[in-house]
This record gives C-alpha cells, structure tokens and sequence, in this order.
C-alpha cells in the first residue's frame, strides 16, 4: 500500500468522506485505530486509514458498486472500519450483520435487505454458501485474503489516475447503513 497524495479537493467537514479526509490529513501520522491480534496490538494512522478507505472505495464505485446494499459481517477489525467507510462514502448503504445470528436469520437479513455484495471475516467464511443461498448476494469478498487485492486494485486505480469514487459528492439526505 504505496505512499501516496489523497487527490481530494479541500472542503468544508460536511460529511463523512470529508471527515475521513481532513482526518488524514490534518492528523496523518496520529493513530486512529488500534487493534489487538492475539497478543500483538496493530496500530493504523489516519493517513493509512484515509489511503485505505479511498482505494477500497474506487475499487468498489470500478466495479460498479454504487447505490448497492453492502453486507459486512465479521469481528471489530481495522478491515471492517475501512469496509464500513468505504461503502458508506461510495453512496452504498451498509448493512451490518449480527455475528450471533444463525445462519437462517443472516440470510433474513441478506434477503430483506436487498445486499449484493457482501464482506465477511474468516470465522464466517465457510457459512458464506449457505448463507448466501437463495439470496441476492451476487459478490463476497473475505476480509483476511481478498480485501488486500480489492484494495491494491484500487490503488493501481488511483494511481493512473481513477477518480470517480474520490469525487463523487455524498448526499447527506440519502440512507448510508441500515441496522436489524
């Protein structure tokens, strides 16, 4: 994950993505989120935060991934705040899943809400066909293989210089996370 300018035209706080984005800079090497794994705590600046969030989020807008429910289901993680950012700055709706419900009541939410895509942690990953039958889940992405290459995807995106998702305007009116 290069070093590299977020292309964002300065603004007022407005927003979240512009939240996000005058975090990253304003407090770029300041740590923003820290997490403990296994006996290792992992510390994320805001700048790498802020890198993050834009790659996964033009990665998603390239694959067409605009106006879409979006599931997230998974323990509290780094990988899950930057999924969570990116869909709601995308003009996504996020849809978290309960991690304690059954199978049956995550395919509930699944199918009531309407989710094509879904993002999920390893613990829940051998569950994602059954989960995902009979649902409108059309794209999973794993947060512990797959979430790097969405993200490097998405920086290679940035980096010739891609820049729909960075300034797509967010309309404050409109849902961004729907919670059972």
């Amino acid at each position: 994950r290069g070093q590299r300018q977020m292309g964002i035209r300065d603004r007022e706080t407005t927003d979240l993505k512009a939240v996000i984005h005058r975090s990253a800079r304003e407090y770029a090497d300041r740590p923003a989120v820290s997490i403990l794994r296994g006996k290792t705590m992992q510390t994320h600046t805001y700048s790498q935060l802020g890198l993050d969030v834009e790659a996964l989020g033009s990665e998603l807008f390239h694959r067409g991934v605009q106006g879409q429910k979006v599931a997230l289901l998974g323990e509290n993680s780094y990988e899950w705040i930057v999924v969570m950012f990116a869909v709601m700055n995308g003009m996504n709706v996020l849809v978290p899943v309960d991690k304690e419900l059954s199978v049956e009541g995550m395919r509930h939410v699944l199918v009531d809400s309407g989710a094509t895509v879904l993002f999920c942690s390893p613990k829940y990953a051998a569950r994602l066909p059954e989960m995902c039958e009979g649902t409108g889940v059309q794209t999973t992405c794993r947060l512990d293989t797959e979430l790097d290459q969405w993200i490097s995807a998405g920086n290679a995106l940035l980096a010739g210089g891609y820049r729909a998702f960075s300034e797509k305007a967010i309309d404050v009116e409109e849902t961004t996370a729907i919670f059972y």
